[in-house]
């Protein structure tokens, strides 16, 4: 089970057992990012981590690592197929690969990767599509060496309402595999109001 409630707490239940966070107001975090279900959601997760790693610091929370880091801004988690997730307003949804389960989700914005559809059950705040063709809200618009620079094209909403015009964020770029996460951890910091350059 997976539930994400920003107005009381933070819980994630797994194979660990029971984790509780402090609500935002607490300062402990101030988002989530939840990489939705799949057959590599842990492997994409700590990628997507490892990329926002170079801006600000991220918890990470996958069924292989619990890696709660002090002073963390961010917490990127992976949800597996099978669990229920329900999550409230003003988290970030992460969609790299078909998932056909439904998600109970609110108002939360979707980053969703080129050509796949919109899960059940989410009530969007926001769709932002990921990819490498030019008709994505994300995409890339040069790799030089292991260094990627990210294109927002438009204007999307931040998770505190702001409008983020549109710029570019450089990521280091590990491998061309690492592309997806790049643009989904690109995405998500500028979602969480952090400065392109």
């Amino acid at each position: 089970f997976f539930c994400l409630n920003r107005a009381e707490y933070y819980c994630f239940t797994g194979a660990w057992g029971k984790i509780r966070f402090q609500t935002a107001e607490g300062g402990i975090f101030m988002a989530m990012v939840v990489v939705l279900p799949g057959t590599e959601s842990d492997a994409a997760a700590g990628r997507i981590a490892a990329l926002m790693r170079e801006r600000t610091g991220v918890s990470l929370f996958t069924r292989g690592e619990c890696a709660a880091s002090p002073g963390a801004e961010l917490i990127v988690a992976a949800s597996h197929p099978g669990q229920r997730i329900e999550l409230g307003e003003g988290c970030i949804l992460v969609c790299l690969e078909p998932c056909g389960q439904t998600v109970l989700a609110r108002r939360a914005h979707l980053l969703i990767a080129e050509g796949l559809p919109v899960p059940p059950g989410i009530l969007t705040a926001q769709v932002i599509s990921m990819g490498r063709g030019s008709k994505n809200t994300v995409t890339v618009s040069s790799v030089q060496g292991e260094r990627a620079m990210i294109s927002l094209q438009r204007t999307v909403a931040a998770l505190d309402g702001e409008s983020v015009e549109p710029c570019e964020m450089a990521l280091d770029l590990p491998d061309e595999a690492s592309l997806p996460e790049a643009l989904a951890a690109a995405a998500a910091l500028l979602l969480c109001g952090a400065a392109p350059q």
